[in-house]
């Protein structure tokens, strides 16, 4: 069974969450009074993940690898969107000349031939990283034991959702794979409106 989470006006419309074998869903209509929006989703978020424990372990006790995020059927352009809603949102973040080893802006960042960086997304206890392998997908990388509790995980889908919307495609969370499009994800995040 696939687990929709619809977020309806005036909190992210229409974006979508999945999760393996979960069949609860809510519908947000407004936030109550004295409670911000975001505060609303991570209570929500954290909720449903409680009701769904499966997610937690499958992601902590998989066999070796690292996990994914992956946006795929992108080009230079996503690629751009997510850069800067990196840096509009505010998401704590650090690039990396790899062949200088010093420290670059985001605008340093060349999408249009051998990359040479390394950009790191900061969100909670995890770290997320992409060398930039390809145009054609959005992918970061990160370290499943880092993910120990609900809080990991309400990390993971608020910076998939981040993804999502700049993208406007559907975000993946999955074990690492050469394959992503035939992988069976842990959770995706599907934006208001794709591209």
């Amino acid at each position: 069974m696939t687990f929709l989470l619809a977020l309806e006006p005036p909190f992210k419309p229409g974006l979508t969450l999945s999760m393996a074998r979960s069949s609860i869903s809510f519908t947000l209509i407004s936030a109550p009074d004295g409670q911000t929006e975001e505060d609303l989703l991570d209570s929500w978020i954290t909720d449903i993940l409680t009701k769904s424990p499966e997610i937690l372990a499958q992601i902590r006790l998989q066999e070796g690898g690292l996990i994914e995020i992956y946006v795929l059927g992108t080009g230079i352009e996503e690629w751009r969107h997510v850069l800067d809603s990196i840096e509009k949102i505010g998401i704590s973040f650090s690039v990396l000349n790899l062949a200088s080893g010093s420290s670059v802006a985001i605008s340093d960042i060349d999408l249009t031939g051998n990359q040479g960086h390394r950009l790191t997304i900061h969100t909670g206890r995890l770290d997320w990283s992409t060398d930039f392998y390809s145009t054609e997908m959005v992918d970061f990388q990160g370290d499943p034991r880092d993910v120990r509790s609900n809080d990991d995980l309400v990390s993971i889908i608020r910076f998939m959702s981040v993804l999502a919307e700049a993208t406007g495609k559907r975000a993946i969370l999955v074990p690492e794979t050469m394959f992503p499009e035939e992988t069976s994800p842990y959770l995706a995040v599907v934006p208001a409106t794709t591209r």
